[in-house]
């Protein structure tokens, strides 16, 4: 959080802190939020997940000066209620980060702009730090990486990654794949437990919150996404751009992003056993660079580039 305060500042971004306790409605943030839009008299107000819009909507309603409400739905699950959707949020424009997400039957028209992310930064024509993973964690060179990045919570789902570590080297004879799990959250301690019961342990690496992601995606063999449920992905997103083999849970917001992907697996089922038969899958097709495999889907990955994201919302920001 630090880092982003601080490169928002250097853009000379203003950040004004309401200060509202999680898990609370937060009156007082809510009349904070009143004040700042009264003063400064906004054109367009763009917020983000359900409190923060519940606020600006509320807001909209009491203010006689008028101002474009947008808010961007992040997940599949939905956490608009109905009934405020018809009469709260009847004057906002609702957009969808992904085609995965159902429509809102919104009063006003809906959109879907897809989460981008800076290309330059995942790309495997930049020049990644070459990280010696491989020593830093005490493994031979014949190990291969198997890696994903998210929060450690139930929706994530690292569990099936255990399983599937479990059924490589138990079912497939396979002792060499190693998972690093990067990431942190409440789901830590519950995971390490898992992995140690399953004797698994020795073989799944918890390697925290990185600032280095390229760099591990780029040094990794393979990208794994197990989630039960997701929004649009920036985590899949980063890693079809890095260029790595990638397997993805079978859920609906996976399979709309990755139709053409190539190098790109679904599992057959959300468990360890079918997470394991694309692994061994993958492992009998060619090896080929990230440079190779990027350039094989580059094409299709527009659609999530910072310059889309930008003009899309911008669009949107200017419908009188």
């Amino acid at each position: 959080h630090k880092k982003s305060y601080l490169k928002l500042k250097q853009l000379r971004v203003n950040q004004i802190v309401l200060y509202r306790k999680q898990g609370t409605f937060g009156f007082k943030a809510f009349f904070r939020l009143l004040k700042i839009l009264k003063n400064n008299q906004y054109d367009a107000v763009h917020s983000h997940l359900f409190i923060p819009d519940l606020f600006v909507a509320l807001s909209q309603k009491l203010f006689r000066y008028k101002f474009k409400h947008v808010v961007t739905v992040h997940n599949s699950v939905r956490y608009h209620p109905k009934v405020l959707v018809n009469f709260l949020f009847n004057k906002t424009i609702f957009v969808r980060c992904s085609a995965a997400i159902k429509e809102l039957a919104a009063k006003q028209k809906e959109f879907v702009v897809p989460n981008a992310i800076n290309f330059n930064l995942y790309k495997p024509t930049k020049t990644f730090k070459k990280l010696n993973l491989k020593q830093e964690l005490g493994l031979n060179d014949n190990a291969t990486l198997i890696i994903s990045v998210g929060n450690l919570r139930p929706q994530k789902n690292q569990k099936v990654g255990i399983d599937m570590i479990y059924e490589l080297k138990n079912n497939y004879e396979q002792s060499n794949f190693h998972y690093l799990i990067c990431g942190l959250g409440q789901d830590e301690a519950n995971l390490k437990h898992y992995a140690h019961k399953l004797g698994v342990n020795k073989n799944i690496h918890f390697m925290g919150l990185r600032e280095d992601i390229p760099d591990l995606l780029n040094n990794s063999d393979i990208f794994i996404n197990c989630s039960m449920w997701e929004g649009l992905p920036l985590a899949v997103i980063e890693a079809f751009v890095s260029g790595i083999p990638t397997i993805l849970s079978p859920i609906n917001e996976h399979k709309i992003i990755s139709k053409q992907i190539f190098k790109n697996f679904i599992s057959e089922d959300l468990n360890g056993n079918s997470f394991a038969l694309s692994v061994m899958e993958l492992n009998k097709q060619e090896k080929l660079s990230h440079q190779e495999i990027f350039d094989k889907r580059s094409m299709f990955l527009n659609l999530y580039s910072l310059n889309s994201f930008i003009n899309s919302y911008q669009r949107i920001y200017e419908i009188k």
